[in-house]
């Protein structure tokens, strides 16, 4: 993920709900927030639910913007990006300006999604800020050289069990943001012609990185909304959640 558009660091949840004026919770615990537990905990389910629209939103920015059949131009985002570029480089080359017109899109993306955004209700629980990672957190984002890199403060570090030190944040949302990175660092690592960073390459390469978070997000709330069932017996919610369990481990690959 380039950084104008965060990893999936959960950053239009953390403007809305600062922007509502809610209080992140205050515990002590650094455990996963998915697990084979029985607890149905509608809070946690709702913060799981909020992420995964939020995932859903922002890749549906970028396929609703992608050139295609329907819309060979692109969607209005992808043409103003393209024709800022065309403003800023007038003299570069077509492949200088589709890089520059990579990053408008990002931009506008990210300014699109924090304008019109918005937390879905639920029906039970609330949405809680604690338990998305601490201030500072930046998401992750993949080098030239095929690193995947965590942006804290502005700094980059190792993303190797980040965040396992933070007390209240689901380990689940540093996991999804690597697993979404991987994405990127294979797209890297295969190479290809043109750069990563043209507009049209880049939007592709995000439908696919962001398709992943939505499906990995949505395995998650389905392993917590198994925990809330009420026809379901507890052996049922085990077989369940084992299932889905197996089909998390390849959205959470490493690579390496």
């Amino acid at each position: 993920m380039r950084r104008p558009v965060r990893g999936d660091a959960g950053l239009l949840l953390a403007v809305a709900m600062a922007a509502a004026a809610l209080t992140p919770r205050t515990a002590a615990a650094a455990d996963p927030c998915v697990g084979s537990g029985n607890l149905c905990e509608p809070d946690k389910l709702c913060t799981f639910r909020a992420a995964l629209a939020e995932k859903k939103f922002i890749l549906s920015v970028f396929k609703s913007n992608a050139p295609s059949r329907r819309q060979p131009n692109g969607g209005p985002l992808y043409q103003a990006a393209v024709q800022e570029a065309r403003t800023q480089l007038p003299n570069a080359t077509p492949a200088a300006q589709a890089e520059q017109a990579g990053a408008n899109f990002q931009e506008k993306v990210r300014q699109f999604a924090q304008e019109n955004f918005k937390i879905p209700a639920c029906s039970t629980g609330t949405v809680d800020l604690g338990l998305l990672p601490m201030d500072g957190y930046n998401g992750m984002h993949t080098t030239p050289a095929c690193q995947v890199f965590v942006n804290y403060n502005y700094g980059d570090y190792d993303p190797s069990g980040f965040g396992s030190s933070h007390p209240t944040a689901c380990p689940e949302f540093f996991d999804r943001d690597r697993a979404h990175e991987e994405i990127h660092r294979r797209a890297c690592a295969a190479g290809g012609s043109g750069s990563r960073m043209a507009i049209d390459r880049m939007i592709q390469e995000e439908i696919t990185a962001y398709d992943h978070s939505v499906r990995l997000s949505r395995a998650y709330v389905r392993l917590l909304s198994i925990r809330c069932s009420a026809t379901a017996t507890r052996a049922q919610r085990q077989t369940r959640a084992r299932a889905i369990q197996q089909l998390l481990a390849p959205y959470l690959a490493k690579g390496g």
